[in-house]
């Protein structure tokens, strides 16, 4: 355990903040405590308590910086998203969510620029908006931790690379 934050596939970025013993049965099992922040758009922060010599199967290490400037510059280029041809709010949704799970930075990228250009042009969906409300945690928390922003700096990156950019595919 050498990093300082992972990704949670529900929860999103969180870093360490330490480790525990707890006794199990008839050992003392480590656990790694993380902590997970309020989001930018509003849940609620929360620990995590994971077994250290299992904490990769239960979240992710954090994007390289060139892979989270790959998914700021897929903010603003042309390449539809999986969700770009989806008929029905169902559909965009489960394509979301599916992307969201997948951990794929870049694609969630595009899903999230084209969620918020569909929401400009025609209006989402409740069950959408939250849908693009947890993509866009998922991006600013994994920009915080790969290119080592505030939040602050990580919400105000993406949202000068939606501003001003036309996307046919929406």
């Amino acid at each position: 355990m050498s990093a300082k934050h992972y990704v949670h596939p529900l929860h999103g970025i969180c870093h360490v903040v330490g480790t525990q013993e707890r006794q199990v049965g008839d050992r003392v099992q480590t656990y790694v405590e993380l902590r997970v922040d309020a989001s930018p758009s509003g849940r609620a922060a929360l620990s995590v308590l994971l077994p250290e010599d299992e904490i990769l199967e239960h979240v992710r290490t954090v994007a390289e910086p060139d892979e989270a400037q790959a998914a700021l510059d897929a903010l603003s280029d042309s390449k539809p998203s999986r969700i770009a041809k989806a008929s029905s709010w169902r559909s965009r949704v489960a394509r979301t969510d599916s992307t969201a799970d997948s951990g794929n930075l870049v694609e969630m990228a595009r899903v999230y620029r084209d969620l918020e250009y569909r929401d400009r042009d025609r209006g989402l969906s409740s069950t959408e908006r939250r849908s693009a409300d947890r993509v866009h945690d998922l991006i600013v928390g994994e920009l915080v931790g790969a290119m080592d922003w505030t939040v602050d700096d990580a919400v105000q990156a993406v949202a000068e690379r939606l501003d001003g950019v036309a996307l046919e595919a929406a």
